[in-house]
């Protein structure tokens, strides 16, 4: 199948993503979390190689041990649910974030991706992680201490953006799945 048609195919897929990074982050500063990754990510975003792991290298690792390789294999050689697959793999990915502040995003991202993936294949998974990633370093190197929450006027106005963009990806989704009803994995 060539690329545009994949594209075309994905659309309502690709028109989720920005609602639900913009969302996933309201509701991580909502929640208050304790962030555990902060040392690690200053130290990173100070250095070239540190940003091109965050940004490139670390999606390209977690794509392929996640997605392909743990996802794939559930889907391929078991009889488990394809969503009950994809909940599997979003654990282990959110698991191995290893901190509470992220623990909302990478459970969400984990079952985004994981939907992807079992519908589209890893290409979108990669491009969807890498702009997530890219996104989040633009974000700590414009500002480190940006608030989504403040810029927007407090939390009554962000968690009005949190249900719209819910609704905005839930109704993105369904037209995603509608379109993708078949399995290409």
């Amino acid at each position: 199948m060539p690329f545009a048609h994949k594209i075309h195919n994905s659309r309502y897929g690709l028109l989720a993503v920005v609602p639900a990074i913009l969302m996933l982050n309201l509701l991580t500063e909502q929640l208050d979390l304790s962030d555990n990754a902060t040392p690690v990510i200053i130290q990173l975003m100070h250095s070239t190689w540190g940003i091109i792991f965050v940004a490139l290298l670390g999606p390209v690792i977690e794509e392929l041990i996640f997605r392909l390789a743990i996802l794939g294999s559930l889907l391929r050689w078991t009889h488990i649910n394809p969503w009950i697959s994809i909940v599997i793999s979003a654990l282990l990915f959110t698991l191995a974030h290893w901190n509470p502040a992220q623990t909302p995003v990478a459970l969400a991202m984990g079952v985004i991706l994981g939907t992807f993936y079992w519908r589209s294949g890893l290409w979108l998974c990669l491009c969807v992680h890498i702009f997530n990633n890219t996104l989040a370093v633009a974000e700590y190197k414009i500002s480190p201490y940006f608030s989504l929450t403040d810029s927007i006027g407090g939390p009554i106005p962000a968690w009005a953006v949190i249900i719209l963009c819910t609704y905005i990806v839930l109704s993105c989704t369904h037209r995603y799945m509608d379109e993708t009803n078949q399995i290409t994995v």
